[in-house]
């Protein structure tokens, strides 16, 4: 369930990052984004992401890089850079995340 989680984290970063800055540049137009996960279930994403939680310091470094750190309310216990990183809300690790406490975070 976690790495399943993760992976669908991965993949709508992956396919949402131009999506979102394309957004930001265009306030005012509506942002809807359809994607299917690994078990090929349809997904809907019908406002712009709200809260983001990153699950590796790779994708945390590349949320800073996009201007959206103040939309960051988690990260892992690794995620340590950019040096900001360590003060937002831990989660667990890359492996074990805290699910309890990720539904918890707010902005």
């Amino acid at each position: 369930m976690i790495f399943h989680l993760f992976f669908i984290f991965v993949f709508l970063f992956n396919f949402c990052t131009q999506t979102l800055l394309e957004t930001k540049a265009l306030a005012g137009q509506t942002f809807h984004l359809k994607v299917r996960d690994d078990l090929n279930r349809r997904i809907e994403i019908l406002e712009i992401p709200q809260r983001i939680v990153s699950l590796g310091p790779s994708i945390t470094e590349e949320l800073y890089l996009l201007g959206v750190d103040d939309k960051i309310v988690g990260t892992t216990i690794y995620c340590n850079h950019p040096p900001m990183a360590k003060k937002k809300e831990k989660v667990g690790t890359v492996i074990k995340v805290n699910l309890e406490r990720i539904l918890c975070l707010k902005l």
